[in-house]
C-alpha cells in the first residue's frame, strides 16, 4: 500500500532535524530570522539569517549557512573537532559570496549542533576537495550570537551620509556652474582620484548628469604666481595625461562656449601648442594654434566618450550635435572647422 503515497525519505527527515534545531537557536534563543532557502536554489546555502538588533530593527546584514545533520558528520574527529569534507564547486560559491558563510553540523541523536564560519584559510586540500575543522568548542547556541554579530560588524546608519549626499545633490542641480578645484598636491602626486570620484558621484545619478551638461569648470590652483602657461608646466601636463581617460567625459560636462577655460588648459596640456595669441573680439580669451594630429586624436577619442554618454541617456541626436558644437567652439574652433578634426 506504501507504493501508491508519495515516500518520504530518512534522509530528508534527517536534513530537516538539522534545519529545525539551527532554526530554534536562531528564532528564539538569538532573536535573529531565519529564512530557509528553497531547495531548488540550493548551491550549497541551506539558509540565511538575518541579523536583528536588540530593539528589533532588521539590520539588512544576512549570514548564510550550509546545514548539515546526520552521524557520518561526526565519524572523522580531530584533536579539537570534527572534520567536515567540502567539493570545491561550494568552495568557490563561498569564496565568491558578499556575506559570511557557516558551516553548522547537527547530531541527529544528541541534538547539538556544531559550527564555524568558512574562511579558506581554514581549509586544507584532500584527494579530491577540500576539508575543514569544526571545533568541539563551537557549540551553536544562544552563546553564539556576539560570534556571529562580530561577522558581520556593527550596522552602519546611513541616513546622516544619505542627508548629506541628497543636500549636495540639490545644491548642484540648481547651480549656474560647478567649480572644481585640483590641488597643487594633487597635480604633483598625480592623484586624480578626487576629481575621478566626483565625477563619478555625479555620473550615478542620469538627471544630475544631464543638468550639469556643460556646467562643470575644472581648475588648476597652486600656480597663480607661475609665471609660465599651464601646458609649459610638467607635472601639470603629466597630471592632464593620466585624468583625461579617467575621467573620460570632459565634453559633455566641461563643453561650454561661454566659460571654455577647462577644455582649453586640459587640450593645450595633453597637445603641443605652437602659438598662442590674443583673441581681438574679446580680450579675455585666446587664440590657440594646436599642433594638428595629437589634437584631432584627442577630440576624436573624446567624441566617442561623448557619444558613449548620450547613448546611455538616449538624447536626442541634435542634442549630441549641439555638445559637440559647443566642445569645438570651446576649443576656439568655428563650425566649419570642427568636421575636420573630427
Amino acid at each position: 500500500m506504501s507504493n501508491i503515497f508519495p515516500t518520504y525519505l530518512r534522509s530528508s527527515n534527517t536534513g530537516d532535524i538539522g534545519v529545525n534545531l539551527v532554526s530554534k537557536v536562531v528564532n528564539d534563543d538569538m532573536k535573529f530570522i531565519f529564512k530557509r532557502n528553497n531547495g531548488e536554489y540550493d548551491f550549497g546555502i541551506d539558509a540565511y539569517i538575518e541579523i536583528v538588533t536588540e530593539n528589533g530593527s532588521v539590520t539588512g546584514q544576512v549570514i548564510a549557512a550550509q546545514i548539515k545533520c546526520g552521524e557520518s558528520f561526526f565519524k572523522t574527529k580531530t584533536k579539537t573537532g570534527f572534520t567536515f569534507y567540502g567539493e570545491n564547486k561550494h568552495l568557490n560559491y563561498y569564496c565568491n559570496a558578499p556575506f559570511p558563510v557557516i558551516i553548522i553540523i547537527c547530531d541527529p541523536e544528541s541534538r547539538e549542533c556544531y559550527w564555524d564560519q568558512f574562511l579558506i584559510e581554514k581549509t586544507e586540500k584532500t584527494d579530491k576537495n577540500w576539508k575543514i575543522n569544526i571545533p568541539r568548542r563551537n557549540k551553536f547556541s544562544s552563546h553564539s550570537k556576539d560570534a556571529l554579530l562580530e561577522l558581520v560588524g556593527d550596522p552602519v546608519d546611513f541616513l546622516g551620509k544619505a542627508s548629506e549626499h541628497w543636500e549636495m545633490i540639490k545644491a548642484l542641480k540648481v547651480a549656474d556652474y560647478v567649480h572644481y578645484s585640483v590641488s597643487r598636491k594633487d597635480i604633483e602626486s598625480l592623484n586624480v582620484k578626487p576629481l575621478a570620484e566626483f565625477i563619478k558621484r555625479i555620473l550615478s545619478n542620469d538627471e544630475l548628469s544631464i543638468r550639469l551638461q556643460g556646467k562643470i569648470v575644472v581648475s588648476v590652483e597652486g600656480y597663480f604666481f607661475d609665471k609660465r602657461e599651464l601646458w609649459e608646466i610638467r607635472e601639470v601636463r603629466r597630471w592632464a595625461k593620466k585624468a583625461e581617460p579617467k575621467i573620460k567625459y570632459w565634453f559633455f560636462f566641461c563643453a561650454n562656449p561661454e566659460n571654455n577655460t577647462t577644455l582649453t588648459w586640459l587640450l593645450t596640456c595633453l597637445t603641443n601648442v605652437i602659438s598662442v595669441e590674443v583673441d581681438k573680439t574679446n580680450k579675455n580669451k585666446l587664440k590657440i594654434e594646436y599642433e594638428t594630429k595629437p589634437l584631432a586624436e584627442i577630440i576624436m577619442l573624446n567624441f566617442l566618450h561623448l557619444n558613449e554618454l548620450t547613448e546611455k541617456y538616449d538624447l536626442p541626436i541634435e542634442e549630441n550635435q549641439r555638445i559637440s558644437n559647443d566642445s569645438v567652439l570651446a576649443l576656439g574652433f568655428s563650425l566649419e572647422d570642427a568636421a575636420q578634426p573630427a
